[in-house]
């Protein structure tokens, strides 16, 4: 006998007002039906926005959109680095520095936007959970309020803005693995952690599920093996804002994964991703993100200044033109050593 997936508390609460909103699945020729579902169905070729200068921002490993700034972004270092965060407007220009307050960056991979633990309001998780040596069986997740943004100030009179952080401890359930992308559900609430393994494995999708408490380890469980065999060194993904999304990112491409309603999320993560095709290899790019809108992608690559690129929705474009742009795979230019 079947058994019946039991949904995510806050999923069951959903179907009425997202699934009246007429959510569909995937149309006829394997692209979504833009006047349903919500999102991009075309992604437009990436385009260097700008090349980000800060002293102290020179391996960007994670990226995600604001909900409470609109057209602003988070980043952060890569590991060794102190523990600060990065604010940026989407044309590239740095607004903000915070420092996380009794944090430290033992190997941050990866940033997330989704509900605070307390209900109100949307905070940041921070993934300190590179584990390259395979020596970590328990990994750490800062997790704090969208902090406000500062007055204008010039880039080298930016003070380092102290903020308070509280620390999620996510536990391997067996052998442990390396791990580069993370994500929070902006519906369940879910904290979802990618393995990155070699070429011919498959990387696994991990989920933590609320509350999460500040003194107990919490025990991921495994949820899918991703269909990316050849491909699985995944460095970077994201939710969409509506939760019917995930974006991932690894060093050759990007992949989208689309679900009909969010409750089918994980279901659809059983099933091979879409291609984007557009997004080709970008030097060391290792994190990606949707926009605040969820109709258009963010994504960097280590290096200083760092590389920024957009990928534009091109859904308004008439189909024919459409084609001739979406298949156009760019070089990317090199990050100057500036």
């Amino acid at each position: 006998m079947r058994t019946r997936r039991r949904l995510h508390p806050r999923f069951s609460g959903l179907l009425t007002a997202l699934a009246l909103a007429a959510f569909s699945a995937l149309g006829s020729d394997g692209e979504p039906q833009k006047d349903f579902l919500p999102g991009c169905a075309h992604y437009g070729k990436p385009v260097l926005v700008q090349r980000v200068r800060h002293p102290l921002l020179s391996e960007s490993s994670g990226i995600v959109a604001s909900r409470k700034h609109p057209g602003i972004l988070y980043t952060h270092n890569d590991s060794g680095s102190p523990p600060i965060l990065f604010a940026l407007r989407t044309t590239g220009e740095i607004v903000a520095t915070y420092q996380l307050h009794g944090a430290s960056n033992i190997d941050w991979e990866d940033i997330a936007i989704g509900p605070s633990p307390s209900g109100i309001g949307h905070s940041l998780y921070i993934g300190d959970i590179g584990n390259n040596g395979r020596n970590r069986n328990v990994l750490t997740v800062y997790v704090l309020p969208e902090p406000d943004l500062p007055p204008k100030t010039e880039a080298n009179r930016m003070p380092l803005i102290p903020v308070a952080c509280a620390a999620i401890q996510l536990q391997f359930p067996g052998p442990v693995s390396d791990c580069e992308a993370m994500a929070v559900h902006p519906i369940s609430g879910a904290i979802y952690l990618v393995t990155k393994t070699g070429l011919l494995d498959r990387p696994t999708v991990l989920r933590a599920d609320p509350p999460f408490q500040q003194e107990t380890p919490h025990l991921l469980t495994p949820v899918v093996q991703l269909q990316l065999r050849g491909d699985a060194a995944v460095t970077g993904m994201d939710v969409h804002p509506v939760g019917t999304r995930l974006l991932i990112r690894t060093y050759r491409r990007a992949y989208e994964y689309i679900a009909g309603k969010p409750e089918e999320f994980e279901l659809r993560l059983q099933q091979p991703p879409r291609i984007l095709s557009s997004i080709g290899p970008t030097g060391q790019s290792e994190a990606i993100c949707y926009s605040t809108d969820g109709e258009s992608i963010f994504f960097s690559a280590e290096g200083q200044p760092m590389p920024l690129y957009h990928t534009p929705c091109l859904d308004h474009l008439p189909r024919d033109l459409i084609t001739e742009t979406a298949n156009a795979v760019p070089t990317a230019p090199q990050p100057s050593g500036n």
